[in-house]
């Protein structure tokens, strides 16, 4: 991956969180290719990270870039995704709010809109990072790194975004999820993981209808609340078809499950 710059922010205020960001690319994908200057449009100093390579090889050194700028806060967006209006802004008023050490910009969860309508700005889950977007600060990183190197095994089985789950876990660290998101994720691009018809591909509450310019303040981003505290939206998912249902499985597949162990023809009536 090529060298990951740092950026301190406009006007290099000196107390403005310093801030690196990295995207993965996959640039023999010409879509990807035009997606990816919309997102340096917002982020231009940003490493882009284009060689061919298994997923964790290619997470392994993006981290590891991240972490040689010396950055406070390490940053990835995938080439894919919709970047607000004044995006680094914004960053950087999440960084510098004080909230937590690990923010999931994807901000998927079925529950965000009935928090929206309250007000509020944050609500936390255990181990849900998506790779769309997301921010370490750099000692949960260069953890997370020295734990990923002593666990080849697991890596090779595992997505980077899962991997980092475990390892918030292990750690018994929050993610915390911003309302409103500051991305959202252009599914037109079609998913280089087949996750298409996955039911929670893009953010559930948008930055449209807020103030731009206010959400690049640290005060945008602070509430005196306790945080809420939410189940993976993996809780309402089917494991099997990931339609929306009851964990673990939707009662359609409970039935084609046993019927197909009873040896019956579970074939769908048109």
């Amino acid at each position: 991956m090529g060298g990951v710059r740092a950026a301190a922010g406009d006007g290099d205020v000196m107390d403005s969180p310093v801030i690196a960001v990295a995207i993965p690319h996959t640039p023999w994908i010409p879509e990807r290719a035009v997606s990816l200057a919309r997102v340096l449009a917002e982020c231009p100093t940003a490493a882009v990270c284009s060689e061919r390579a298994s997923n964790y090889q290619w997470s392994l050194d993006l981290w590891r870039g991240l972490l040689a700028t010396g950055a406070e806060w390490c940053v990835q967006l995938q080439d894919d995704v919709l970047p607000m209006p004044g995006l680094m802004g914004a960053l950087r008023g999440i960084c510098a709010s004080g909230t937590g050490r690990v923010y999931g910009l994807h901000s998927g969860h079925p529950g965000g809109p009935a928090l929206a309508a309250q007000g509020r700005r944050w609500y936390r889950t255990r181990a849900w990072v998506v790779g769309v977007g997301y921010v370490l600060h750099r000692d949960v990183l260069a953890g997370l790194v020295r734990w990923r190197e002593a666990c080849e095994p697991l890596a090779r089985a595992t997505n980077e975004d899962d991997l980092i789950g475990q390892y918030l876990v292990s750690i018994g660290e929050y993610v915390y999820h911003p309302i409103p998101t500051v991305i959202d994720h252009d599914t037109s691009v079609a998913s280089t993981y087949m996750n298409d018809a996955h039911a929670l591909r893009r953010p559930s509450v948008l930055w449209h209808r807020y103030d731009a310019e206010a959400m690049q303040q640290p005060g945008f981003w602070r509430e005196t609340a306790p945080p809420v505290d939410l189940a993976s939206p993996y809780a309402c998912i089917c494991q099997f078809c990931g339609a929306r249902a009851r964990p673990p499985l939707c009662r359609v597949c409970i039935v084609k499950i046993v019927g197909e162990n009873l040896g019956l023809n579970m074939q769908e009536q048109k």
